[in-house]
């Protein structure tokens, strides 16, 4: 016979540990990762993930499964309890807990000035603040402090995240804005501006072209210099004492014209953000070209009875639009063959044979006309 001894021991209590990452504290909005670890006890474990704030309210976060992570975004400020229960094949629960700080996002702020850099004294600036983190709403404080260290309130705090500046006197000034939270955190920063000299306002102009023929479309720049922040520009012509505003003010400094033959004056008016005004003339002449028919056409040399023939005329010059009227003279008499329209050809056969003068008068918007003729044959 033999033998031997054997010992049943007793299982391993149930252990857990609980660990987080980021480890301690993280701002609000952040993820943080829990991680469970379970040894002893009997069989597979479960876990559990709990959460308790600094007034005692519970909160899961997960119910009871295998997996040993919990994936967790952090709410509302505070200390909170970070809670496992790990749960064995039996039935037994082991609980492991941390404490960890959620902390507000810090609070940050920026400031940008429109325009940027710089402005000449009397300009209208936009400063613009942008606030992030902290708590709750933010107020807005915009201030401002000279070379010589001289402090002045631009305005005290208010919800509005924009302040209009008028720039006073000519030197560096560094522009602040102090944010506020709603626990009364303050965060401050500045950019550096310079106020330059206000120059003479002055305008010139040009025209697109040294001359111009009647019904040609002319584009007119002008440009401005000195005077204070942005400029708006209106543009008018004058002849013969009639003024006609072919472009108010605009912030454009283009215009196109085309207001008939003659000499004009182009006046250019230009008027900056103080209210300071500069005018420019620019004499401009849109020339007339002598009413002219270059060509009186057939497009058949000789056509039979019943022949349908076009007759077309081209022409240069006149003023305006021009209009078109064509005549038929043979065997003693006189027809129109159409008269005055807008076109310039005509197709016509006669009811007879014979020898015809076909004549093409032309007439332009003041009433002048040119007339142009053949002779045409129709056998």
């Amino acid at each position: 016979r033999a033998k031997v001894t054997f010992e049943v021991k007793a299982a391993a209590d149930l252990t857990a540990t609980l660990t987080v990452s980021p480890s301690g504290s993280a701002v609000t909005g952040s993820k943080v990762t829990l991680t469970a670890k379970a040894s002893g006890g009997s069989g597979s474990y479960t876990y559990k993930f709990m959460q308790m704030n600094a007034q005692g309210v519970w909160y899961t976060m997960r119910e009871y499964a295998s997996g040993n992570t919990c994936t967790w975004t952090t709410g509302p400020v505070g200390t909170k309890t970070l809670i496992v229960d790990v749960k064995d094949s039996k039935g037994i629960v082991k609980r492991a807990k941390v404490t960890f700080e959620v902390k507000e996002v810090d609070l940050t702020a920026t400031l940008t000035a429109s325009p940027s850099g710089s402005a000449v004294s009397g300009s209208k600036v936009t400063l613009t603040a942008k606030a992030n983190g902290g708590s709750g709403s933010y107020t807005y404080r915009f201030l401002q402090k000279n070379a010589q260290g001289g402090w002045y309130t631009m305005r005290e705090y208010a919800s509005g995240n924009t302040c209009t500046w008028t720039t006073g006197p000519v030197g560096t000034k560094t522009i602040y804005v102090d944010v506020k939270d709603s626990k009364g955190t303050v965060k401050r920063v500045s950019i550096p501006f310079e106020v330059k000299a206000n120059t003479p306002l002055k305008v010139s102009a040009t025209a697109g072209a040294t001359t111009a023929t009647a019904g040609t479309t002319v584009k007119f720049t002008a440009t401005a210099t000195g005077g204070a922040g942005t400029y708006q520009y209106r543009f008018t012509t004058i002849k013969d004492g009639i003024v006609d505003i072919f472009r108010d003010y605009a912030t454009s400094n283009v215009a196109y014209c085309n207001p008939g033959a003659g000499a004009y004056e182009i006046y250019v008016d230009v008027q900056d953000a103080a209210g300071n005004t500069a005018n420019y003339v620019l004499p401009f002449e849109w020339k007339t070209l002598p009413l002219t028919i270059n060509s009186f056409k057939a497009d058949k040399t000789t056509a039979t009875v019943g022949t349908v023939v076009k007759f077309t005329a081209a022409t240069t010059g006149g003023i305006g639009t021009l209009q078109y009227r064509f005549r038929l003279v043979g065997n003693g008499k006189e027809t129109v063959i159409r008269d005055y329209n807008s076109s310039n050809a005509v197709s016509y056969t006669p009811g007879a044979a014979g020898t015809y003068l076909v004549h093409v008068d032309v007439k332009d918007s003041e009433g002048t006309v040119k007339t142009s003729s053949m002779i045409y044959q129709w056998n």
